[in-house]
């Protein structure tokens, strides 16, 4: 089965890549100091909506002892927001960040702006370091990855798993993906890392012998079947991601219109149109004729449609049956002949 189509080229290679699995480093005019913009977020249980400049970035990793609460001033001073990083001072940061439970949100952070200030190659290197550094008895630790995912999303050793967000973008992964292998298979049989360093190196099978149905776990499998089966079986939250719409191709966006329907978290409707919206598919529609009906996402949507009026007219049966089905003719009526005026 061929990948999902998309509107623009450069979403199907940022898919392929990732996408949105990345961070990228920007500018940004505010004043405030980076470790105070940081700080609003590393004490924030979903640390979303971030301007991550390199000082942000690295105040983020550098303030992890702060806690989930209101930091003092001197504080905020006392991290250092400039000095850059190197390997070995990440791996101190994966030491520092997974001595104890935080949201799983931050450890997601963790290693893509790890990868974002030191490049895929390093950071990948770094978390073997960190992985061949954990105790006997963390490395012997079982807990499934159903409830890594779906129960127990405080776990740090989670962070072997997004490891395979660098691990795909590196430029010489054949290494990287040895060493992996060599401490996974140093696992006892069982343990946690075992199964997140098999989801990560051999998804669709360890997805399938360990009887998982959880889409959160599938970021790295190659089989669409697989993808469609635990998406069908599983609809968290936690499976929020146009990643396994690209892996499990457009049958999967009948299961994210069922989740759109039945109303998004606020973290993730700033971002939904924008993520969800690159698809070219007509099962797309249905999605973003959910998402038109929740108010904070309805000014997007309706621009989605505006923007896209001769693709939604084309496949207007599949929003026969939605309840606002009235009002987006009308913008995509008033798009059509908008354009034609002014041609």
């Amino acid at each position: 089965m061929s990948a999902p189509a998309v509107f623009r080229a450069e979403d199907a290679e940022a898919l392929a890549e990732g996408w949105p699995h990345v961070r990228a480093l920007r500018t940004s005019g505010s004043k405030k100091p980076a470790a105070a913009r940081a700080a609003r977020v590393l004490t924030k249980v979903d640390p979303v909506n971030v301007v991550w400049t390199r000082e942000v970035a690295l105040a983020f990793l550098r303030g992890h002892g702060l806690g989930f609460r209101t930091p003092k001033q001197a504080q905020l001073e006392a991290i250092d927001a400039d000095s850059p990083l190197d390997e070995r001072g990440f791996v101190a940061i994966l030491e520092g960040w997974t001595r104890r439970d935080r949201y799983g949100f931050h450890y997601e952070h963790l290693v893509l702006l790890g990868e974002a200030l030191l490049g895929p190659d390093a950071c990948v290197r770094a978390i073997c370091t960190w992985l061949e550094g954990l105790s006997r008895k963390r490395r012997a630790a079982k807990t499934s990855p159903r409830l890594l995912f779906v129960r127990a999303l405080t776990e740090p050793l989670v962070v072997a798993y997004w490891v395979g967000f660098p691990l795909g973008r590196a430029e010489d992964p054949a290494p990287l993906r040895a060493r992996l292998e060599a401490f996974r298979s140093g696992c006892p049989e069982g343990s946690s890392l075992a199964g997140l360093l098999g989801l990560v190196l051999a998804g669709a099978e360890t997805v399938e012998r360990l009887g998982l149905d959880v889409l959160a776990v599938c970021h790295f499998v190659d089989d669409p079947a697989v993808v469609r089966r635990c998406s069908a079986a599983s609809r968290r939250y936690a499976s929020l991601s146009p990643r396994f719409i690209w892996l499990g191709g457009a049958p999967v966006l009948d299961d994210f219109a069922e989740r759109a329907r039945a109303g998004l978290p606020s973290w993730y409707q700033s971002r939904a149109v924008e993520e969800l919206g690159v698809f070219a598919e007509p099962e797309v529609l249905p999605v973003m004729a959910a998402l038109a009906e929740r108010k904070r996402m309805q000014k997007a949507a309706h621009r989605w449609f505006a923007d896209h009026a001769g693709f939604a007219r084309r496949h207007w049966d599949r929003l026969v049956d939605a309840p606002n089905a009235d009002a987006l003719r009308a913008v995509v009526d008033r798009a059509v002949v908008d354009r034609a005026d002014a041609g």
